[in-house]
């Protein structure tokens, strides 16, 4: 007999009209958290429940923590149309093996043109150009991350998405509204027209059923081969030929020798016992979430009380993103390791526990000051949407992924391949396409990162959105310093750029700001994807339970059996 007890289920989503089943898992409430059973799998993600669903029922059928993400992330993509997500877009992963008990992270994204020799003249947005597109590594990493950890058939992986373009589903309010803002853009060449304009060459609209017929033929074919129809294979040579007509300087060369990459992650040791890890450059977003992460630990943030809350917390807080800004930014590193007396930063070495607190020390100093005069560190923005998934299977793996087409609403250009949607990426990543050369890979800012405690995960977490970085360190602090629950921290506001939404800080504490002169701004509402939209799953080892959260803005759920 099942001696688990009755689940209780959460009012997550009730808002945003989703028809939740028993499986959902919120974690929280205005009374408290809802965790009443030992869950055997989990799975969150930030978009998608139809898609969050499929990764759910592929641990259901042995699956392991990577099947459930990759299935997850396929869906999302056929859902959306390829909008925010794309098989040719980029993704970044952290796992926790149980078998090995090792973490492992994983780099699939972009590579430059290897005859991209004046990147800087790369046409901006609006401008459609193919010389705006990347070489592509969704696809790619989602072979490399499935052959080293998957459980069932790669073809497996590929089902749910499949149907979902083949038979086609009911076209929201908001994707129907997506398109028609983008109609311009989407239906410029024929392969556009072909996935949005229906028999009557009218633009598909809300309640429609939205079929990509040309989609699931190229997913069926990927699923058979694998991502060499991709990289070598027929989709190959169509991708080539499409983005070099537009101009583009892709060649079959860079698809074939694309090849993810799979690196020790970066990990920062926090008190308490824990330590957090993410991915090393050329990702950015792991080593600036890291770097917080150690600031916020050596600030003794945890024994402030938390900084929507206590003043002091607050000037600590808005001086890590202060230092944030100085560390990420090349000539800032450059001054740093002039003040502290270390050559040759690398943003990556801010992770190291030693360093931090050398640094913190010194940004309580007149150094800092003095440093700060000299320097306008630049505003921190990532400008993209995307989808973060986190699971956790019944062996105990731990998966978290990130993937994105890294621009706003499929690109400007409007490209599409057999269905596929093609990002203008490189539109506005002049100066870091130069920075890797060609042929090198383009540093992104997914932060997806597992936290551990006595050799075993106790939470995963990753975020979407421009200030992505800043929620993934912020929930992380929430969680593993000041002790909240998923779904609490997930509640908690987020900053990003030193601003706050209104209502967000009591006003004895705005008015305590103020009189400190502290960098602290407020805002209506976060426009667009501004705020960092971040998903998680907290593990207790001890009782093996699970609790998932998730900011409640998007539709995503979170789902557990």
């Amino acid at each position: 007999m099942n001696s688990r007890r009755t689940f209780m289920q959460c009012s997550l989503g009730s808002s945003l009209g989703l028809a939740l089943d028993s499986n959902v898992f919120a974690g929280s409430s205005p009374r408290g958290l809802f965790s009443l059973e030992t869950p055997t799998a989990m799975i969150v993600s930030t978009t998608g429940p139809v898609a969050i669903r499929s990764g759910l029922s592929a641990m259901k059928r042995g699956g392991s923590a990577a099947d459930a993400v990759l299935t997850t992330a396929l869906s999302q993509i056929a859902l959306c149309a390829g909008c925010w997500v794309s098989y040719a877009g980029r993704m970044t992963a952290m796992y926790f093996d149980a078998k090995t008990k090792r973490l492992h992270s994983l780099n699939a994204c972009y590579d430059a043109p290897r005859k991209e020799d004046d990147p800087m003249s790369i046409p901006r947005q609006p401008t459609p150009s193919g010389r705006n597109v990347l070489v592509p590594g969704f696809i790619a990493g989602l072979e490399a991350l499935h052959s080293k950890f998957g459980k069932r058939k790669f073809s497996e992986l590929f089902q749910p998405s499949i149907k979902l373009a083949s038979d086609g589903f009911p076209l929201s309010r908001s994707l129907a509204n997506l398109i028609q803002r983008k109609s311009k853009v989407l239906t410029r060449y024929q392969g556009g027209r072909q996935v949005f304009l229906n028999k009557d060459e009218k633009l598909v609209a809300r309640g429609d059923t939205f079929q990509q017929i040309q989609l699931a033929k190229t997913l069926e074919q990927v699923a058979r081969h694998g991502a060499q129809y991709m990289y070598q294979g027929d989709w190959a040579k169509r991708f080539v030929a499409a983005v070099q007509k537009q101009g583009g300087k892709i060649s079959l060369d860079d698809l074939k020798k694309y090849k993810p990459t799979w690196a020790d992650p970066l990990t920062t040791q926090l008190s308490g016992g824990f330590s957090v890890s993410g991915l090393p450059s050329p990702n950015r977003g792991g080593p600036m979430a890291l770097a917080c992460l150690n600031l916020a630990d050596h600030a003794k943030l945890g024994d402030l009380g938390h900084y929507t809350q206590s003043i002091d917390a607050l000037e600590r807080i808005l001086k890590i993103e202060t230092a944030l800004r100085v560390m990420s930014w090349g000539r800032g590193r450059v001054a740093l390791g002039e003040t502290l007396g270390e050559k040759n930063l690398e943003l990556d070495h801010f992770a190291d526990r030693e360093l931090g607190g050398k640094l913190w020390k010194t940004m309580q100093s007149d150094a800092w000051a003095k440093l700060l005069k000299r320097l306008r560190a630049p505003q921190q923005s990532t400008s993209e949407h995307s989808d973060a998934v986190v699971a956790v299977d019944a062996d105990g793996n731990v998966a978290a992924i990130l993937h994105t087409i890294n621009t706003a609403g499929w690109g400007t250009t409007g490209l599409f391949v057999d269905g596929v949607s093609i990002p203008d990426s490189g539109a506005n990543q002049q100066a870091a396409i130069k920075s890797v050369g060609p042929g090198g890979r383009v540093p992104d800012h997914g932060p997806p990162m597992i936290a551990m405690k006595d050799g075993q995960p106790v939470l995963a977490g990753s975020a979407t959105g421009s200030g992505n970085v800043h929620a993934s360190w912020q929930n992380f602090i929430d969680v593993l310093l000041y002790g909240m629950s998923p779904q609490k921290a997930a509640d908690t506001p987020n900053f990003y750029n030193y601003t706050f939404e209104n209502g967000a800080l009591p006003d004895k504490l705005i008015a305590q700001a103020k009189d400190k002169k502290l960098p602290l701004k407020l805002k209506p509402r976060f426009g667009g994807f501004e705020i960092g939209f971040w998903a998680g799953i907290g593990l207790d080892p001890k009782n093996k339970s699970m609790q998932a959260g998730k900011i409640r803005r998007l539709d995503g759920i979170a789902a557990h059996y």
